[in-house]
């Protein structure tokens, strides 16, 4: 008589495993299919590596709102060689990150958050995008390129790999008599990184971010200097008749400069004064 083992859980379905008398043991996989509006379970044989890769697959046909119906190993090994279709290319992580940046993200964010996505997708490039190097063959000095990382190869122990190049290898005019690079950079690094693959776990490209989980890097505090009442009166007094209303509703309410040159009359509540 069988034996069930353990099962393991996933977001899309589960695999579970049954050990039989003989000591022999195969994994199967369940999931609910809501075209069938049925459960469906699907033996893997006695190999759980193929039970997690057809797993991975039906998830992201799920992502992808495509038809759930996966092939088995054996039924692939079935189909004879030659007509089968060739899996679609990976996306490397940097030529992911372009295209969703130009394509997807550039409009629908504000014009200030696109400029600083690239100048983090400048920085990244040059650490986990194609490079070139040279390589001596038959005595031969020889460039050849090297591939950029993939979008699963961003891990926690790459990234932080990542952090320490990225400040050893800052470029600025005035060269190493500039300050080094902030914590606030390195995490603006890390959250447009963190953006790019929890985009490509939407789109059904990766399983989980591999970044989920490496914390940020903690920012030092600085501590805030706030204007006195006298110097509050001397900036009133002194500012240009025009920007007179727009400096107290600025003190007063403790807006910012973008919310303030966006207000209407509609946006003025006369009744109760407020804003």
């Amino acid at each position: 008589m069988a034996r069930k083992l353990g099962k393991r859980h996933r977001r899309f379905g589960r695999i579970y495993s049954r050990k039989w008398a003989s000591g022999r043991v195969n994994w199967y996989v369940v999931w609910y299919d809501r075209a069938q509006k049925r459960r469906v379970t699907r033996a893997m044989g006695d190999n759980r590596e193929d039970a997690v890769t057809f797993l991975n697959e039906l998830e992201r046909r799920i992502r992808l709102k495509l038809p759930a119906t996966v092939p088995t190993q054996a039924e692939l090994m079935s189909v004879p060689r030659g007509t089968e279709s060739a899996p679609a290319a990976t996306p490397s992580f940097i030529e992911y990150a372009t295209k969703l940046l130009e394509e997807r993200l550039a409009g629908s964010l504000a014009k200030a958050t696109v400029t600083l996505y690239r100048c983090n997708l400048a920085a990244l490039t040059g650490f986990f995008g194609p490079s070139t190097r040279t390589v001596e063959i038959a005595g031969k000095k020889v460039e050849e390129t090297v591939p950029g990382a993939a979008l699963d190869a961003i891990t926690p122990g790459e990234f932080q790999k990542y952090r320490v190049w990225r400040r050893a290898a800052r470029r600025s005019p005035q060269g190493a008599k500039t300050k080094p690079l902030s914590e606030a950079t390195l995490n603006r690094d890390h959250g447009f990184a963190a953006t790019v693959l929890h985009h490509a776990v939407a789109d059904g490209l990766l399983v989980q971010s591999p970044l989920r989980g490496l914390k940020k890097l903690r920012e030092p505090r600085k501590p805030r200097r706030y204007l006195t009442k006298r110097e509050l009166g001397l900036l009133i007094e002194k500012a240009p008749k025009r920007f007179k209303a727009l400096l107290l509703a600025a003190i007063f309410t403790g807006a910012r400069k973008g919310e303030l040159v966006r207000l209407t009359w509609a946006d003025v509540d006369f009744e109760r004064g407020k804003v």
